[in-house]
């Protein structure tokens, strides 16, 4: 889930060579959506809902969202287990500053007291964290981050 316009660079190497539908109403068939990616605007209750359900559907979505939706939208991305890009580097969401507090030696409940999140969502971050850097352990996680610290 991606937030901005999709003509910016950035989003562009985030939609890669995948298949983009305009709007968020790709069709009944399909039911699974992934590799897909679905482009538009949030702006009002129907392209709230409709979004939210190809994102659930599979779909990686770019969504440009009006500012008085924004914080409802993330708000019920979140609850849904559903990552949230807004740019900078790809695949390194809200689990980038545990692994910081990690690799600077903190424990895991330090680094999730240094976060502002429980002990269980920093798992959860972990795990995520983990899934995308294509670590087997947290300890691999922590030192893939951490080469990838030092070569910046």
């Amino acid at each position: 889930m991606a937030l901005g316009e999709p003509t910016d660079v950035s989003i562009r190497e985030f939609v890669g060579q995948r298949p983009v539908v305009a709007g968020f109403e790709p069709g009944g068939e399909p039911w699974i959506l992934a590799g897909v990616v679905c482009v538009g605007g949030v702006d009002d209750d129907a392209t709230h809902t409709a979004a939210l359900d190809v994102v659930l559907r599979g779909a990686d979505v770019v969504a440009a969202v009006s500012p008085r939706r924004l914080a409802a939208f993330v708000d019920d991305l979140g609850r849904a287990g559903i990552s949230v890009w807004s740019g900078g580097e790809l695949g390194e969401p809200d689990w980038r500053p545990l692994l910081d507090a990690l690799v600077a030696g903190h424990s895991m409940a330090e680094a999730a007291r240094a976060c502002h999140v429980s002990v269980r969502t920093a798992h959860r971050r972990l795990a995520t964290a983990r899934a995308d850097l294509r670590a087997p352990t947290t300890a691999a996680a922590v030192a893939i981050w951490s080469a990838r610290r030092s070569a910046r």
